[in-house]
C-alpha cells in the first residue's frame, strides 16, 4: 500500500495511510543498540546511529515480557497473543517450537496475524528474512507436504523467507516415526500430560515397592533380632540351672 507521512493527502485530497514497517532481529541483545545501552548501564560502545534515530523519533518500550527463542517471539509478534496458547513454546511431538527444517508442524492457519489484518484493510503485505514459523504440514509416506505453514498462507502477499537458522540437523525424526500432523497443540499438551501421568505413576510403583521391601526387611530383622533375644534368654537359663 502506498503511504506518506501521516497527514499527506494524495490525489484529489486522499489522506494516505502510513506505511508499517516491522523489524525483528536475531539473538540481539536488549542493550545492543546504543540508545538502550546508554539506557541501561549509562554508556554504550556500539555505534548504531539509525536504531537511535528510530528511537529519538519514535518509542522506547524499555518495561517488557518476552520469549527468548525464535518461533515463539516471532509468533507472538504477529498474532499478539501468548504463544503458549497455540501450542508455539513447546518441545513435545509434535512440536511447534521448531528446530529443524523437517519439523511437520508450524503456525496454525486459526490465527489471526497482523498481516491479515492489514491486507483486510488494504494494505499489500510482504516479509522478507527469516521465518521460523513452519514450512510444511509433512506427511507420514515421505512426500513434501502440503507447505501450509509459509507465510503465504498467514496474510503476506509477498515473501521472501528462509525457513531456520541455528539447526543442526534437517530431520527431528531420526530413527523415529514421525507424529500425525493432524494433532492440535491441545492434542500434544493432552499427550504430555499423559506422559506425565505414566512416569507419575511408574514413581509411585517403584516407591510403593521400595517401600514394601523395607517394610519386609524391617520385619525380618525384628524376627532375627528376637530370635536372637530368645536364644540369649535360653542360654542364660541353661546357665543358671547349672551352677544350681
Amino acid at each position: 500500500q502506498t503511504g506518506g507521512l501521516p497527514g499527506a493527502t494524495g490525489p484529489r485530497g486522499v489522506a494516505l495511510r502510513p506505511n508499517v514497517l516491522i523489524f525483528l532481529a536475531d539473538d540481539m541483545g536488549y542493550s545492543d543498540p546504543k540508545a538502550f545501552g546508554e539506557h541501561v548501564v549509562g554508556h554504550s560502545n556500539n555505534t548504531t546511529p539509525n536504531l537511535d534515530k528510530l528511537a529519538a523519533e519514535g518509542l522506547m518500550l524499555t518495561q517488557f515480557l518476552t520469549e527468548v527463542i525464535c518461533t515463539p517471539a516471532r509468533a507472538a509478534l504477529l498474532t499478539g497473543r501468548y504463544p503458549a496458547r497455540y501450542g508455539m513454546s513447546q518441545d513435545v511431538l509434535p512440536q511447534r517450537v521448531l528446530f529443524t527444517p523437517g519439523a511437520p508442524s508450524g503456525l496454525p492457519k486459526r490465527e489471526l496475524t497482523v498481516a491479515s489484518a492489514l491486507r483486510a484493510a488494504g494494505y499489500r503485505t510482504a516479509l522478507t528474512g527469516k521465518w521460523h514459523l513452519g514450512i510444511s504440514a509433512a506427511s507420514v509416506d515421505g512426500s513434501n507436504g502440503t507447505n501450509a505453514f509459509l507465510p503465504a498462507h498467514h496474510g503476506f502477499d509477498d515473501s521472501l523467507v528462509f525457513p531456520f537458522s541455528n539447526f543442526q540437523k534437517c530431520d527431528p525424526y531420526a530413527g523415529r516415526s514421525p507424529p500425525d500432523p493432524e494433532l492440535s497443540s491441545i492434542d500434544a499438551a493432552m499427550s504430555l500430560r499423559r506422559r506425565e501421568a505414566a512416569r507419575s505413576a511408574r514413581r509411585s510403583e517403584r516407591d510403593a515397592a521400595t517401600a514394601q521391601e523395607l517394610s519386609q526387611e524391617r520385619a525380618e530383622g525384628r524376627e532375627q533380632r528376637e530370635g536372637a533375644r530368645e536364644e540369649r534368654q535360653l542360654l542364660r537359663a541353661d546357665g543358671a540351672d547349672e551352677r544350681e
